[in-house]
């Protein structure tokens, strides 16, 4: 008791997700040095692409809009009635309109691929969105600095994790192909590609919802930002983080290829998709590690090297619905993307479905890791105080009606 009580405290004040980071970190940079790998990393990969996702066209606007879901899942009730003098009203309303402004033109001279659709958003957005208060600023400032480094240091860890997965190992393609012949009696990554070959609009919208996983993990996010509910938000990060952290040594438990490098011939109509990403990234992927296999390679590339068991796609996308059932609309939303992905990843062929269902187990763990140590995720510093409970769902009669009236204003003079 007298040891463990330090240690507890020291826990508590550290938070699990930066111990975890910290260690997996240390042991990757160890492999990093005593192996071939190039010694060059793309550590400002993951800002970029953060950058990327949020510079999407519509982006915004659907940030606002899933924004909006959590607000009205807060209030419990789809009637609103705002009750302000005239006067007030209308000052608050041009002082809301200028932030408005300014926030388009801004976004203008940042974004230039954002649409009319994201710049009305961003209006609304200034109409609605209340900043923190003040006594919470210099948390969430703490919390953002806190929750990048981690973010910084896991990719790190999984980038090294992922590329020495095929060097020097024995391959489990061929049992994985071997178990689900006997389980499916078919060879279902065949069934899968050929169903994608036969089908060119499921291909298109598979590689679509499969390069949409970043906007996704994003909008889930924001959804808790609504809910007024960061602790649970953290929660939420902390899953997505131990599926990285837990991922990439199990994909040197279970060394793999997956479907379109073990048996490529079913998957050639990849490369006809219109404007698809898949077959570009496939073969980044395969030259990058290709480079690392012949000691050739110059730089380590965030994320870019092969490996398929578990689908980390698939744990995270259980991780994003499981924390969007809070809310009917975000839930079916969330449920038809995951839905949409679990088949990408198998008609694309990144994943076999012995994968996939390894996902699955890898997202249901790291839900139940995160939320057993909820309290101690980051630093006791930067931990917000609990969420409020949530209001009771509206029956679904006052829900129906609500969609046809959003709401009602009431204005005293």
């Amino acid at each position: 008791g007298v040891i463990s009580r330090p240690l507890q405290h020291g826990y508590r004040a550290i938070g699990l997700l930066p111990l975890l980071s910290l260690l997996v970190a240390v042991i990757a940079a160890l492999l990093h040095h005593f192996t071939s790998l190039p010694h060059a990393y793309t550590w400002l990969q993951p800002i970029r692409t953060l950058r990327d996702v949020v510079a999407e066209p519509n982006f915004p606007a659907a940030i606002v809009v899933v924004f909006l879901v959590g607000r009205l899942r807060l209030r419990g009730a789809w009637k609103f009635t705002l009750e302000a003098d005239q006067e007030t009203l209308v000052r608050r309303l041009l002082l809301r309109a200028g932030a408005g402004a300014a926030l388009i033109a801004t976004d203008a001279l940042v974004f230039e691929h954002h649409t009319l659709l994201d710049a009305i958003a961003l209006m609304v957005a200034a109409g609605v969105v209340t900043g923190p208060r003040a006594g919470q600023r210099w948390r969430i400032l703490r919390e953002v600095v806190v929750a990048a480094l981690v973010f910084l240091l896991i990719c790190y860890a999984f980038t090294v994790f992922k590329a020495l997965v095929l060097m020097n190992r024995t391959l489990w393609d061929a049992r994985i192909v071997a178990l689900e012949q006997n389980v499916f009696g078919v060879q279902p990554h065949r069934v899968m590609a050929d169903l994608g070959a036969r089908h060119p609009d499921l291909a298109a919208w598979c590689d679509w919802a499969y390069f949409h996983f970043f906007p996704h993990m994003a909008l889930v996010n924001v959804f808790l930002v609504g809910l007024q509910a960061p602790r649970k938000r953290i929660e939420y990060l902390g899953a997505l983080a131990i599926c990285y952290i837990v991922g990439g040594p199990l994909y040197w438990v279970f060394p793999g290829l997956g479907p379109s490098y073990h048996d490529p011939e079913p998957f050639r109509f990849l490369l006809d998709i219109p404007h698809g990403s898949t077959a570009p990234i496939r073969a980044w992927l395969d030259g990058n590690t290709h480079a690392v296999l012949t000691g050739k390679a110059k730089v380590l590339h965030t994320w870019g090297y092969i490996a398929c068991m578990p689908s980390l796609h698939v744990a995270h996308e259980v991780v994003m619905l499981w924390y969007a059932r809070r809310s009917r609309l975000a839930f079916v939303a969330a449920a038809a993307f995951t839905g949409l992905t679990i088949v990408a990843v198998m008609v694309l062929g990144w994943h076999y479905p012995t994968d996939a269902v390894a996902g699955v187990l890898v997202g249901a763990s790291a839900i139940g890791l995160s939320h057993r140590c909820r309290a101690s995720l980051l630093p006791r510093s930067v931990m917000p105080p609990p969420d409020p409970p949530l209001p009771p769902r509206p029956p679904l009669p006052a829900l129906l009606s609500g969609l046809k009236r959003l709401g009602t204003l009431k204005l005293e003079r």
